[in-house]
């Protein structure tokens, strides 16, 4: 014969479902952190690697563009990543693919950079369908100046991190 009641009182349900909610409140925040830091890991790898790309053709020229010690410009950007003329870069293992978080491209000069011929600076800008607050677009000069022209963190913690 059994004398005790079978299941869950109301009371045990309602103190699982608020630690359950607990947890969540502090591991989804930890977790959306930690997802821009391996996406913007991914930027600053592509940034890294069209810096390396540009400093290569610097010295080589690019192929049947010019033979004169140049960088790449806008427009010919997506040719070191051996994509067509003005194409967009995507961040990622396949820079052709729309997946990557960020797009790569060489922008603006600034007031110490007059031509292409003498220096470089691009931009990895996020995706659509990917924000990061904190840092924003990350920016790398030809002289290895590293920053970021939008977020509330310091160029330090975004290339830190």
């Amino acid at each position: 014969m059994r004398t005790g009641k079978d299941g869950f009182t109301l009371i045990e349900l309602m103190i699982v479902v608020a630690v359950i909610g607990i947890l969540a409140a502090v591991a989804l925040p930890s977790y959306q952190e930690h997802v821009r830091r391996a996406k913007r890991s991914e930027g600053k790898t592509a940034l890294l690697k069209a810096a390396q790309l540009q400093e290569r053709i610097y010295i080589t020229g690019i192929p049947g563009v010019t033979a004169a010690a140049t960088y790449a410009n806008a427009n010919q950007l997506p040719l070191l990543f051996g994509l067509a003329a003005g194409a967009t870069v995507y961040s990622g293992e396949n820079p052709a693919v729309t997946t990557g978080s960020y797009t790569v491209t060489v922008d603006a000069l600034s007031a110490t950079c007059t031509s292409y011929q003498q220096c470089f600076e691009m931009r990895a800008v996020p995706n659509g369908t990917f924000s990061d607050p904190k840092c924003g677009t990350l920016t790398m000069t030809s002289t290895g100046v590293r920053g970021i022209l939008s977020g509330t963190d310091t160029a330090a913690n975004c290339w830190a991190s």
